[in-house]
């Protein structure tokens, strides 16, 4: 037991570690709503998230790092629904409906921050160790959604081909909604989206 208290105390450290970058990410994002990307500065995100700006230095290395954990954090974000396992008893269109929802949903939450994201220089494409992009990451957890969601049923479709067009349609809806600026919430789309996605351009039989 005694061995074992110098791991719980450095897991607990390196918990405390990540919710305090993350608590700083949200209130960059908020100094940089408010005094814009190029304006606020490490002093204004240090105040926004109560610490000193050394203190801030000890997370993240500059306000390039700031942004790039921010876009990273998003991105995480919007991984997590497609990580969910389908639920079990539900058809692959119950299951679809319900992700694609759960998706919108965290737009329509997210929105502020997003339309901020927009005004980034944005930075290159971090790759993991095996060369991914956040983009292929992406899509690798989509067609593993959908190769448990439906059982292999694809008829003629592969699962890539599948996730292709559930992704191009979602993206086509959420660009859309963000750079016209809307006022309607995403996530009432998503019976739209669903059916484009299930049925295509003619749409389901049922009207």
């Amino acid at each position: 037991m005694e061995k074992a208290l110098p791991t719980i105390q450095a897991d607990w450290r390196e918990r405390k570690f990540e919710r305090n970058r993350v608590d700083i990410l949200e209130a960059a994002a908020r100094a940089f709503a408010r005094k814009g990307p190029s304006g606020a500065t490490m002093a204004d995100i240090a105040a926004e998230a109560g610490y000193t700006v050394p203190t801030l230095y000890s997370y993240f290395k500059s306000k390039d790092d700031i942004v790039h954990g921010l876009m990273l954090m998003l991105h995480r974000e919007f991984l997590s629904p497609f990580e969910e396992p389908p639920a079990s008893g539900l058809s692959f269109a119950q299951n679809l409906e319900l992700l694609i929802r759960r998706a919108l949903e965290l737009a329509d939450r997210r929105r502020a921050t997003l339309l901020l994201t927009l005004r980034f220089e944005k930075p290159p494409l971090s790759r993991d160790e095996k060369g991914c992009t956040p983009v292929d990451r992406l899509q690798k957890t989509v067609e593993e959604w959908i190769q448990q969601a439906s059982g292999g049923q694809l008829g003629s479709r592969t699962t890539e081909e599948v996730a292709l067009c559930m992704l191009g349609i979602w993206h086509a809806y959420f660009a859309s909604w963000l750079l016209r600026g809307c006022n309607e919430r995403l996530a009432e789309r998503t019976t739209t989206v669903v059916d484009l996605i299930l049925h295509g351009v003619c749409g389901s039989e049922e009207r």
